[in-house]
């Protein structure tokens, strides 16, 4: 879980649940308009980092129930009518999963970079080097992993290291992402 005024984590990654958070109103405005293909509460936690920061509380305040008509797929185990459906989505998941992963990736950074928020040019500069490592050239982004190694995942580790594995991650997906099959229609555009 993170804490702090480190936006680029929360890019990497959300730990933010939006039914255990409370929001300044403050911080809502300062967030619209809401990035329409990303999740509220990543982007509320994305623009809390980026203004007075974030705290996390280590101690169950809300009790989670999971349904089978929730909207995200941990509930619906109990729906066997589904299995079929699920396991034929499972499939085309699995063959995209590098390519989602590096859509999400450059549509979150493309939503902060187009803020007013100070931290809006090292989502740029990461935006600009996941679109030349499409293009064969990972130089920016070994560059800026290093540079951002405090904030790349994974965040556990000698930052040096940290900086060495998130490259690798990058490059490795990327060049995944380049075998997969291309998706009917994007996930994610801006």
């Amino acid at each position: 879980m993170h804490s702090g005024h480190d936006l680029l984590k929360y890019a990497f990654q959300n730990t933010v649940s939006g039914h255990a958070m409370l929001v300044r109103r403050s911080v809502f405005d300062a967030a619209l308009p809401f990035p329409a293909q990303l999740y509220h509460d990543w982007w509320l936690a994305i623009r809390a980092a980026a203004g007075k920061g974030v705290a996390y509380v280590d101690e169950p305040l809300v009790q989670f129930r999971r349904h089978v008509q929730a909207c995200s797929p941990l509930g619906k185990d109990a729906d066997a009518a589904m299995d079929g459906v699920r396991a034929r989505g499972h499939a085309i998941a699995h063959a995209t999963r590098n390519r989602k992963w590096l859509e999400q990736l450059m549509y979150v950074m493309g939503a902060i970079a187009d803020t007013n928020w100070p931290q809006a040019a090292r989502a740029r500069e990461w935006n600009r080097a996941l679109q030349a490592a499409q293009g064969d050239d990972f130089a920016p982004v070994r560059r800026l992993a290093w540079r951002d190694r405090a904030s790349v995942p994974p965040w556990t580790g000698p930052m040096w290291l940290r900086a060495v594995r998130c490259f690798v991650r990058c490059r490795r997906k990327v060049r995944r992402a380049r075998g997969e099959p291309a998706l009917s229609t994007p996930l994610f555009s801006g």
